[in-house]
């Protein structure tokens, strides 16, 4: 990819024609970008737009790879053809078609993301590159740091999530040649990258300089940078701890193996995630301010665009006929296209209350503190039944107020605290320190309703011992070597559970790059996405597929034994 190409899209609103000889000609496909970004003003509004180019590439448009992730790690389920849902959510696992001649639904979301993510990135290094410049400054001390921060910032967050979703990518600098390409490195490269920016913009903004001009020069950064809910809430303490919320998010979510996940460091992950945001990171939906959602907005208003997965929603039913449990029955029911959904009853408040399904169809809107439930029954007449793996009657609805009922905008939880909560909880547990990971697994278990594992009779000490609950647990998890039984979790599968419950619909790809670390993908399971062949034809370098059972980048068989050809 040649840099002009993010050069012109970040920066050609900016250019402006010039008075001078009236029979000279500015070819406006060649714009100064001098000009363009030698002001503070637009320098300043480069930096302070280029998140919002970022978040754009990841949740605006419901082209961008969010659902074919969702399809691909089972958060949610739609057989339609757009967007590559279907492809990714077939059975056996396909591998992802990387060439000219793949649908061009599947081909625009491959692209969609990465192009945008490293237009970001190169749209912050543009301004840094403004800020090297001798003599040049925002106005202040104060205000140059701040925008340093923040350019650093989104490099770090851009790469990070490219890193998290494609196999390589390009690190771009302020110190780069625009006019040279800069090579692909592998997402382990990209990462280290992403981590050290966002160590970069924590420096910058512990740095505390003294305002040379208002007040306003410094942190808490202006609203529209980052559309958090409580607008004043950046300041530079609370934008330390975001980069260090996300870093934990990143050490571990970049994991492509249980190997990769195993050899995470953990302790580093354990001090970010305590030092992470103390509260969710929430922000105000907009579409008319260029802060969309419509990935949420289509998952609450079509059922057959996205529909909650009954093979993880299932788990949580408590419901049993002596020692058979309604779970189990369906597990065991064969072959698979004669299973049928059933009503899940449950204590876990993140579902419907009711013993049937006109009284569950009765809990219309999340309510109380935590939004609960988060989940709903839909109403029988909006079934459009599917593969009998996936097929319930279960939506994701957290979210609904804002995405349907005042047309994508109100607020949404970007990054909630519960993930770095249970983050924290993974490191101790790998550490050995079950006792340690207990409070920070009930810290949305016991809210949800569900018995507190820390005070457990008899005491939890280690992760094979199964969750309180008796016949009443929650979660149940089907049992090797036939998978067509289910047992109570343990400690490792009850935080796994929290760690869905908690991020579904939330984020980028949650339950994908938790899935792919987890080994809980069906086998096969593509689990990166190659650099688009749009890029490799810039670059004049081959393009190649990934993914598909036994092939590159294909999941191994999972956990649950979703392998190629079927549940079993």
């Amino acid at each position: 990819m040649r840099r002009t190409r993010f050069l012109f899209a970040a920066v050609i609103a900016l250019g402006a024609a010039g008075c001078g000889d009236p029979l000279s000609y500015a070819n406006p496909n060649s714009p100064d970008k001098t000009l363009a970004l030698g002001r503070p003003v637009d320098v300043e509004a480069l930096i302070s737009g280029s998140l919002n180019t970022a978040y754009n590439a990841m949740y605006t448009t419901a082209g961008a790879l969010s659902v074919q992730m969702a399809n691909s790690s089972f958060e949610s389920y739609s057989g339609l053809g757009n967007y590559g849902m279907g492809m990714r959510a077939s059975m056996p696992r396909v591998a992802i078609d990387n060439s000219r001649g793949a649908p061009p639904s599947e081909n625009s979301g491959s692209s969609y993301d990465f192009l945008r993510l490293e237009r970001a990135a190169f749209a912050a290094s543009l301004g840094l590159k403004s800020l090297n410049t001798p003599a040049f400054t925002m106005g202040s001390a104060a205000r140059n740091v701040r925008a340093r921060a923040f350019a650093h910032f989104v490099k770090g967050f851009a790469l990070g999530h490219l890193a998290l979703a494609y196999d390589s990518g390009a690190v771009v600098t302020e110190n780069d040649d625009p006019a040279v390409v800069s090579p692909l490195v592998g997402y382990d490269s990209l990462m280290r990258a992403a981590l050290t920016f966002l160590d970069s913009a924590i420096a910058l903004a512990s740095t505390s300089p003294t305002p040379a001009g208002a007040v306003t020069d410094w942190f808490p950064l202006p609203y529209a940078w980052m559309r958090n809910n409580t607008p004043a809430s950046m300041t530079a303490a609370n934008f330390v701890a975001f980069c260090r919320m996300l870093k934990a998010k990143f050490r571990v979510q970049v994991a492509r193996t249980p190997a990769e996940r195993a050899a995470v460091n953990w302790p580093a992950v354990i001090a970010d995630g305590q030092a992470a945001l103390g509260t969710d990171f929430v922000i105000d939906l907009n579409s008319g301010a260029g802060w969309d959602n419509q990935v949420l907005a289509n998952n609450a208003r079509y059922g057959n665009w996205a529909s909650g997965n009954f093979f993880f929603l299932a788990m949580a039913d408590t419901t049993h006929t002596g020692t058979t449990y309604q779970y189990d029955t369906w597990l065991g029911t064969t072959p698979t296209y004669n299973r049928q959904p059933f009503l899940v009853v449950t204590p876990d408040l993140r579902f419907p209350a009711g013993a049937s399904r006109p009284a569950q169809n009765l809990v219309t809107t999340p309510s109380g503190t935590y939004g609960f439930p988060y989940w709903r029954n839909r109403s029988a007449t909006q079934d459009n039944p599917g593969d009998p793996i996936t097929f319930g009657y279960y939506d994701h609805f957290r979210f609904n107020t804002t995405s349907i009922a005042t047309n994508r905008t109100g607020p949404y939880t970007l990054y909630p605290r519960a993930e770095s909560n249970l983050l924290i909880a993974e490191g101790y547990i790998r550490a050995n320190q079950v006792a340690l990971a207990l409070p920070w697994i009930d810290s949305t278990r016991v809210r949800a309703g569900l018995p507190r594992l820390a005070t457990a009779v008899p005491a939890i000490t280690d992760t094979i011992a199964r969750v309180p609950g008796g016949t009443g647990c929650v979660p149940r998890i089907p049992t090797p070597p036939t998978y067509q039984t289910s047992v109570c979790a343990n400690v490792w599968e009850a935080l796994k559970w929290e760690m869905r419950m908690e991020t579904a619909l939330t984020g980028y790809g949650e339950w994908f790059f938790h899935g792919r670390g987890w080994n809980d993908l069906p086998e096969g399971t593509p689990f990166h996405w190659p650099v688009p062949y749009q890029e490799m034809d810039a670059r004049v370098l081959p393009f190649y597929n990934m993914g598909g059972v036994g092939a590159v980048g294909g999941a191994a068989k999972g956990t649950y034994g979703l392998w190629g050809g079927g549940l079993y």
